[in-house]
């Protein structure tokens, strides 16, 4: 069961309290306080909103906090 988890490398986007949690994203095309567009292996992703920060990066999770207005799948 760890090793499935440690393993896994599905996209997955989890959104709670006004922070969005991503994993297994590949690479960030662009961000600045009011909008974050990520590749992932299914296209792009842009994240827009407001005063978004990324409290946490890691080659393989990202963490974003602010106001998320709307997440579209490019």
């Amino acid at each position: 069961m760890i090793r499935e988890y440690i393993f896994d490398h599905r996209f997955s986007l989890t959104l709670k309290n006004n922070t969005l949690d991503i994993v297994n994203y590949l690479e960030i095309i662009s961000f600045s306080d009011d909008a974050i567009t990520l590749k992932y292996e299914g296209g792009n992703i842009r994240i827009s909103g407001k005063d978004l920060i990324i409290s946490k990066l890691l080659d393989d999770e990202l963490l974003i906090k602010g106001e998320v207005k709307s997440i579209e799948f490019r």
